[in-house]
């Protein structure tokens, strides 16, 4: 369940990101580690009649990409295949490293450059597409399936993603047989990064107000503070934060506000705690707030930031460094 909302929120970020016409964040991904996850995902979701198996056969796995974008590609050609298996069948991805040389790229309608590259395979024994379908499949809002059932933004969307990373992408499907995708994307040139060691939560002592508008909030981040070792005032909203605040400030060693709430948000929230005490230490938490404001605020004394969703060791560790 945690790494599932931490990759749905990386999906929104990058959402964001697209919005606001940002590139994407490319680092050094491990795409046998990739398939591994997001195998365990697809076999909770989709049809049990459906065996999922995976070779992993590439000797170097390692690729320069984004994981949220590649995951979506990995997700959207397993769906589309168990949607052609509607009786069940079997899907295989299998991975192999290969050598492609300037021949080769020259005559692909990929932008592709000679080197090292890793294939993945996607191969299901499902219904297989006619000639005349599979000729328009990365097509945007094309599908050939009846009115309501599709949006025809998957496949496209897969080959955007494939040409972003400076892959190449080729089907082939029999009717009564199956299909079969081949990705090809360039191996990266750096080492993969080694796996963190899962620090020890850092636990601590002191009073904390957290003032948050969403209940859910409120109710899972009090236990959790509690734990680390820390005193919890509740307050639902920065109005009855600043009234709890003014009483008994002085007992307060520090606020954690949301960004984003009714009548006063954390920005207005942390200024008029300033005045009531201008040594006041204040962490902001938010999903989705502007660097240039945070820079800001940061230069007006904000003693930290942290973004939702975050986990029990990062808040510890943070709250542990400000009252340290």
């Amino acid at each position: 369940i945690l790494e599932a909302s931490l990759r749905a929120s990386g999906l929104v970020s990058k959402l964001l990101s697209f919005g606001r016409k940002k590139d994407l964040a490319f680092e050094t991904l491990d795409l046998h580690t990739l398939l591994k996850e997001t195998i365990l995902l697809l076999k909770r979701t989709i049809d049990k009649k459906i065996d999922i198996i995976l070779k992993p056969r590439a000797e170097n796995p390692a690729i320069n990409g984004d994981i949220s974008t590649m995951q979506n590609v990995i997700i959207n050609l397993a769906l589309n295949a168990a949607n052609a298996m509607e009786d069940g069948g079997t899907l295989r991805l299998i991975t192999r490293n290969l050598s492609l040389d300037e021949n080769y790229c020259s005559l692909s309608p990929f932008d592709i450059s000679p080197g090292d590259f890793i294939e993945l395979e996607v191969r299901d024994t499902g219904t297989g597409m006619a000639p005349e379908i599979l000729n328009k499949i990365f097509d945007p809002f094309f599908t050939p399936k009846e009115q309501g059932k599709g949006t025809g933004l998957g496949l496209s969307s897969v080959y955007g993603t494939i040409k972003n990373h400076s892959g190449a992408i080729t089907v082939y499907s029999e009717l009564g047989t199956g299909t079969v995708f081949h990705i090809i994307l360039p191996c990266s040139e750096n080492s993969l990064p080694k796996i963190k060691q899962q620090k020890s939560t850092l636990v601590g002592s002191g009073h904390i107000l957290l003032i948050d508008d969403e209940e859910i909030i409120r109710l899972t981040s009090k236990p959790i503070l509690e734990k680390l070792g820390y005193t919890v005032e509740l307050a639902a909203d920065g109005i009855e934060g600043i009234k709890i605040f003014e009483k008994n400030y002085k007992n307060i060693d520090l606020v954690i506000t949301d960004m984003i709430m009714p009548q006063m948000n954390g920005s207005e929230v942390f200024k008029k705690m300033k005045e009531i005490d201008k040594h006041c230490k204040v962490i902001i938490s938010s999903g989705f707030t502007k660097d240039e404001n945070l820079m800001l605020l940061k230069k007006q004394g904000l003693s930290g930031f942290i973004k939702k969703p975050f986990s029990r060791n990062e808040l510890g560790e943070l709250i542990h460094r400000i009252l340290s």
